[in-house]
Protein backbone atom coordinates (compact mmCIF):
# COMPACT_ATOMS: atom_id res chain seq x y z
CA UNK A 1 0.00 0.00 0.00
CA UNK A 2 1.45 3.35 -1.00
CA UNK A 3 0.78 6.45 1.02
CA UNK A 4 1.01 9.83 -0.59
CA UNK A 5 1.69 12.85 1.52
CA UNK A 6 0.97 16.28 0.19
CA UNK A 7 2.46 19.33 1.77
CA UNK A 8 1.03 22.71 1.17
CA UNK A 9 3.08 25.81 1.93
CA UNK A 10 -0.08 27.74 2.78
CA UNK A 11 -1.19 25.04 5.27
CA UNK A 12 2.20 25.03 7.05
CA UNK A 13 2.23 28.82 7.22
CA UNK A 14 -1.19 28.82 8.90
CA UNK A 15 -0.16 26.13 11.42
CA UNK A 16 3.11 27.87 12.34
CA UNK A 17 1.42 31.30 12.57
CA UNK A 18 -1.37 29.95 14.76
CA UNK A 19 1.12 28.22 17.01
CA UNK A 20 3.15 31.40 17.48
CA UNK A 21 0.11 33.63 17.98
CA UNK A 22 -1.62 31.33 20.44
CA UNK A 23 1.57 30.62 22.38
CA UNK A 24 1.09 26.89 22.39
CA UNK A 25 4.80 26.18 22.05
CA UNK A 26 5.81 24.52 25.31
CA UNK A 27 8.40 26.36 27.43
CA UNK A 28 11.46 24.79 28.96
CA UNK A 29 10.99 24.26 32.74
CA UNK A 30 13.65 26.86 33.67
CA UNK A 31 12.14 29.44 31.31
CA UNK A 32 8.63 28.74 32.59
CA UNK A 33 9.79 29.24 36.19
CA UNK A 34 11.55 32.50 35.27
CA UNK A 35 8.48 33.79 33.42
CA UNK A 36 6.26 32.95 36.38
CA UNK A 37 8.65 34.61 38.85
CA UNK A 38 9.02 37.82 36.82
CA UNK A 39 5.42 38.29 35.88
CA UNK A 40 5.76 37.29 32.25
CA UNK A 41 9.09 38.55 30.98
CA UNK A 42 12.57 37.08 30.86
CA UNK A 43 15.82 38.93 30.21
CA UNK A 44 18.89 36.87 29.43
CA UNK A 45 22.38 38.25 29.89
CA UNK A 46 25.67 36.79 28.76
CA UNK A 47 28.64 36.56 31.07
CA UNK A 48 32.28 37.12 30.20
CA UNK A 49 35.18 35.47 31.95
CA UNK A 50 38.93 35.68 31.57
CA UNK A 51 42.19 36.58 33.24
CA UNK A 52 45.50 38.05 32.16
CA UNK A 53 48.95 38.32 33.71
CA UNK A 54 51.26 41.27 33.25
CA UNK A 55 53.73 43.57 34.93
CA UNK A 56 52.64 44.87 38.34
CA UNK A 57 51.12 48.33 38.03
CA UNK A 58 50.76 48.12 34.24
CA UNK A 59 47.36 48.14 32.49
CA UNK A 60 45.91 44.70 31.79
CA UNK A 61 46.39 43.58 28.19
CA UNK A 62 45.23 40.47 26.37
CA UNK A 63 48.67 39.62 25.00
CA UNK A 64 50.85 37.04 26.77
CA UNK A 65 53.47 38.57 29.09
CA UNK A 66 57.17 37.95 28.45
CA UNK A 67 59.70 37.83 31.28
CA UNK A 68 63.26 38.41 30.11
CA UNK A 69 65.66 36.87 32.62
CA UNK A 70 69.34 37.74 32.82
CA UNK A 71 70.47 35.96 35.96
CA UNK A 72 73.90 37.11 37.04
CA UNK A 73 73.68 36.53 40.79
CA UNK A 74 71.95 33.74 42.65
CA UNK A 75 68.42 34.44 41.49
CA UNK A 76 66.11 36.91 39.76
CA UNK A 77 62.61 38.12 40.56
CA UNK A 78 59.81 39.81 38.64
CA UNK A 79 56.61 41.22 40.12
CA UNK A 80 53.38 40.65 38.23
CA UNK A 81 49.62 41.05 38.54
CA UNK A 82 47.08 38.33 37.78
CA UNK A 83 43.91 40.23 36.78
CA UNK A 84 40.31 39.02 36.38
CA UNK A 85 39.15 40.89 33.24
CA UNK A 86 35.70 39.28 33.18
CA UNK A 87 32.46 39.98 35.00
CA UNK A 88 32.26 36.70 36.94
CA UNK A 89 34.26 35.48 39.93
CA UNK A 90 37.04 33.08 38.95
CA UNK A 91 37.74 30.09 41.18
CA UNK A 92 40.87 29.00 39.32
CA UNK A 93 43.17 29.92 36.44
CA UNK A 94 45.72 27.97 34.45
CA UNK A 95 49.03 29.62 33.61
CA UNK A 96 50.87 28.26 30.60
CA UNK A 97 54.48 29.09 29.84
CA UNK A 98 56.96 28.84 27.02
CA UNK A 99 60.65 29.10 27.89
CA UNK A 100 63.29 29.98 25.31
CA UNK A 101 67.03 30.31 25.79
CA UNK A 102 67.86 33.43 23.76
CA UNK A 103 71.57 33.85 24.50
CA UNK A 104 74.09 31.37 25.80
CA UNK A 105 73.26 27.76 26.34
CA UNK A 106 72.25 25.24 28.91
CA UNK A 107 69.05 24.57 30.72
CA UNK A 108 67.02 27.48 32.16
CA UNK A 109 66.39 27.48 35.89
CA UNK A 110 62.86 26.76 37.10
CA UNK A 111 60.43 29.68 37.47
CA UNK A 112 58.28 29.61 40.60
CA UNK A 113 55.14 31.72 41.04
CA UNK A 114 54.07 32.93 44.50
CA UNK A 115 50.91 34.98 45.09
CA UNK A 116 50.57 37.66 47.77
CA UNK A 117 46.92 37.29 48.77
CA UNK A 118 45.35 40.32 50.48
CA UNK A 119 48.23 42.71 49.72
CA UNK A 120 50.90 43.50 47.12
CA UNK A 121 54.47 42.29 46.92
CA UNK A 122 56.97 44.96 47.99
CA UNK A 123 59.74 44.62 45.36
CA UNK A 124 62.31 46.61 47.37
CA UNK A 125 62.13 44.21 50.32
CA UNK A 126 60.78 41.14 48.49
CA UNK A 127 58.08 40.89 51.14
CA UNK A 128 54.34 40.26 51.22
CA UNK A 129 52.23 42.02 53.87
CA UNK A 130 49.36 39.62 53.14
CA UNK A 131 49.57 35.84 52.85
CA UNK A 132 52.27 34.43 50.55
CA UNK A 133 50.85 31.41 48.69
CA UNK A 134 53.27 29.41 46.56
CA UNK A 135 51.44 28.51 43.36
CA UNK A 136 54.24 26.27 42.17
CA UNK A 137 56.82 26.02 39.45
CA UNK A 138 55.83 26.64 35.86
CA UNK A 139 57.22 24.27 33.32
CA UNK A 140 56.14 22.52 30.13
CA UNK A 141 52.91 21.51 31.91
CA UNK A 142 50.44 24.33 32.69
CA UNK A 143 50.07 25.40 36.33
CA UNK A 144 46.56 25.58 37.83
CA UNK A 145 46.42 28.18 40.61
CA UNK A 146 43.19 27.60 42.54
CA UNK A 147 43.02 31.34 43.41
CA UNK A 148 39.60 32.96 43.75
CA UNK A 149 39.58 36.38 42.08
CA UNK A 150 36.60 38.76 42.03
CA UNK A 151 35.65 40.56 38.79
CA UNK A 152 38.13 43.38 38.11
CA UNK A 153 40.40 42.36 41.02
CA UNK A 154 44.17 41.83 40.86
CA UNK A 155 46.38 39.40 42.73
CA UNK A 156 50.03 40.35 43.18
CA UNK A 157 52.37 37.57 41.99
CA UNK A 158 56.14 37.15 42.28
CA UNK A 159 57.99 35.12 39.66
CA UNK A 160 61.41 33.93 40.73
CA UNK A 161 64.11 31.88 39.08
CA UNK A 162 67.51 30.59 40.12
CA UNK A 163 70.83 30.87 38.41
CA UNK A 164 71.27 28.48 35.54
CA UNK A 165 73.91 27.77 32.95
CA UNK A 166 72.13 29.92 30.36
CA UNK A 167 72.94 33.61 30.06
CA UNK A 168 69.51 34.86 29.01
CA UNK A 169 66.09 33.21 29.02
CA UNK A 170 62.67 34.48 27.89
CA UNK A 171 59.61 33.09 29.67
CA UNK A 172 56.24 33.82 28.03
CA UNK A 173 53.25 33.56 30.39
CA UNK A 174 49.65 33.22 29.27
CA UNK A 175 46.52 32.66 31.35
CA UNK A 176 43.79 30.23 30.35
CA UNK A 177 40.35 30.23 31.96
CA UNK A 178 37.88 27.43 31.24
CA UNK A 179 34.15 27.41 32.04
CA UNK A 180 34.91 25.09 34.99
CA UNK A 181 37.08 27.89 36.49
CA UNK A 182 34.08 30.22 36.84
CA UNK A 183 31.46 30.23 39.56
CA UNK A 184 28.33 28.22 38.66
CA UNK A 185 25.59 29.95 36.67
CA UNK A 186 22.69 31.45 38.61
CA UNK A 187 19.17 32.57 37.77
CA UNK A 188 17.80 35.70 39.38
CA UNK A 189 14.49 37.46 39.02
CA UNK A 190 14.41 41.14 38.76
Amino acid sequence: MAVRVRHSLARWTVVVSATLLLGSVPRAPAEAAAVAATGGSVTATAAVWGAVIGAAGAPATTTPHTLVWTVSGNDARAFLALVNVGDLELTSQTIASTVTVTHGGGTPGPVTLTACVGADWAPATDSCAGTAVELGPISAAPLTTGLTIAPGARVSVRASTTRSTSARTDTVLDVLVARDDVRPATMTSG
